[in-house]
């Protein structure tokens, strides 16, 4: 029985390499039609990988899964991860949507007319490497051994590489930069005195709001009606993040210089693109009230450390 056991390994191989490669090309073109038949075929091979690894029991007798290669369905499944994104909804969708003509078809059409939708393609290969991954780690020996090329395809970029046009560019615009930061750093002037001062003034601004801003979404998205954990990415898994660190930056440099208008022109845009219909209109009316509070906080952080600068009487 190992010696079938074995050679299946490469067929699972074969599906998770199929899936990335499909993920791949839908990536470089998803708006045209050869990107949506690659969605297709990603999907084809989400469903069939996701069986294998999750299904406790032989739907039919020529079914293989990842629990035959254990003493008993029970032992894969206490090494099985449970990825967020794989939720019974997302299940149904893999079977129903893509391999079945079903009515929820009809009905997914029409909410989404109100709600766009979109597979979470990243999120689901995530997960499935994610199965991957751990079932090999939990395989006994020597069995494990026949699923090497696993390990190649998950811990692989899973996203398309640059082109050596792209590359060519990079450092092309990063020698650039370098050499521009060279040169002025040759003929700089006298630094002010309190230099070393404002520089601490603008990191703190940048870093120390993080707080304030994390601090209150938590407790917004666990008190608020209409609003999920997930309405609130925590720490720097949010982009949201990082553009904080930065804007903050900006705010302050822009009171400095004698120019708030500049802010007040950054909020504008900024409130266009947060605003994003979604769910019912209560839920993407709580969704941007927590957009305006987490600006609120970050912009408020931006003011006591603009209050700070006056009474330390920086220039």
């Amino acid at each position: 029985m190992d010696t079938f056991f074995k050679d299946l390994a490469p067929h699972v191989i074969y599906e998770l390499r199929a899936m990335v490669a499909a993920q791949q090309l839908y990536h470089a073109d998803p708006d045209s039609r050869p990107g949506t038949f690659a969605l297709e075929a990603f999907l084809i091979h989400v469903r069939c990988l996701h069986e294998f690894f999750t299904q406790d029991e032989r739907k039919h007798p020529k079914n293989m899964y990842a629990w035959d290669y254990f003493a008993s369905a029970a032992e894969w499944a206490s090494h099985r991860p449970a990825p967020a994104v794989l939720t019974p909804d997302m299940v149904d969708r893999l079977h129903r949507r893509l391999a079945h003509l079903s009515r929820d078809r009809v009905t997914w059409a029409s909410e989404e007319k109100a709600k766009p939708w979109e597979w979470p393609v990243d999120e689901l290969a995530d997960a499935i490497l994610g199965y991957a991954l751990a079932f090999v780690n939990a395989l006994p020996s020597p069995r494990a051994g026949w699923f090497g090329g696993v390990l190649t395809v998950a811990t692989a970029p899973t996203k398309p590489r640059l082109s050596k046009l792209l590359k060519g560019v990079t450092w092309v615009a990063a020698a650039v930069g370098l050499g521009s930061l060279g040169v002025i750093w040759y003929h700089r002037p006298q630094l002010p005195d309190h230099w070393l001062l404002q520089v601490a003034v603008f990191a703190a601004v940048a870093t120390v709001p993080i707080l304030l801003v994390e601090g209150f979404a938590r407790v917004v998205v666990r008190l608020g009606k209409e609003l999920r954990l997930s309405d609130h990415v925590v720490g720097f898994e949010n982009p949201g993040a990082y553009l904080g660190l930065v804007e903050r930056v900006l705010f302050l440099g822009a009171l400095v210089a004698g120019y708030p208008s500049f802010i007040g022109v950054w909020f504008l845009f900024k409130g266009i693109a947060g605003w994003k219909p979604g769910g019912t209109d209560i839920q993407a009316g709580r969704r941007f009230q927590l957009f305006l509070l987490n600006n609120a906080l970050s912009f408020a952080g931006t003011g006591l450390g603009w209050m700070v600068w006056n009474l330390l009487h920086l220039p």
